[in-house]
């Protein structure tokens, strides 16, 4: 596998870990209390959410998808731990972001200068 892909996906499995570390560390209620206008809740639901809609047909279409419905993960009154461990292990988890970057297809999108 290419470095760049490697690097690419390394980064995305550590910032996973560092973020289910911290997310163990604090309590229900810490998780889905607000800090301004969002949670720690609100965070892995979005961030989950991100990854489904831009890794889900990597390369053939464009990054946001129309059945994700963005404005509703801002919505604090909905989340809960439950909720947004489970948008969070969906993002991580779709075939789309694990098998999306085959090195052979990135030197295609992205040719080397």
């Amino acid at each position: 596998m290419d470095t760049i892909t490697e690097t690419f996906r390394s980064e995305y499995r550590r910032y996973r870990m560092l973020a289910e570390k911290a997310i163990e560390q604090v309590s229900e209620e810490e998780c889905c209390r607000a800090f301004g206008d969002a949670s720690i809740a609100m965070y892995l639901e979005h961030v989950g959410s991100n990854l489904t809609s831009r890794f889900t047909d990597f390369l053939t279409s464009d990054g946001e998808k129309p059945d994700r419905d963005r404005e509703h993960e801002f919505d604090l009154a909905h989340i809960t731990r439950e909720h947004a461990r489970h948008a969070w292990q969906i993002g991580w988890s779709t075939k789309t972001y694990r098998t999306s970057l085959p090195s052979a297809k990135l030197s295609c999108a992205f040719p080397k200068p």
